[in-house]
């Protein structure tokens, strides 16, 4: 997706790619760039959204929507270690 639209970057690379992912819905694109930076890059200090913000993100609402016993924190960071790699 960054070779193809090199003239996006950052939060605005992370909406497209979104966008393709959740079949065209710009609407909730832009819904789970927030809800990625408010549960990640606005605590403990405000900082830039990240691309391994948005995936923890998906990841994490795409486990709880498959398995509702999912809730332990443990469980999540065991998951985003797993499915993420720490270079993103």
């Amino acid at each position: 997706m960054s070779r193809e639209r090199a003239d996006l970057k950052g939060r605005f690379l992370y909406k497209e790619i979104l966008r393709q992912y959740l079949g065209g819905d710009e609407g909730h694109a832009i819904t789970v760039l927030r809800r990625s930076e408010e549960s990640f890059a606005m605590s403990p200090v405000a900082r830039e959204l990240r691309y391994r913000d948005v995936v923890s993100y998906m990841v994490i609402a795409n486990r709880l929507m498959d398995d509702r016993r999912f809730n332990s924190m443990d469980g999540i960071r065991a998951v985003i270690s797993h499915t993420i790699p720490t270079s993103l």
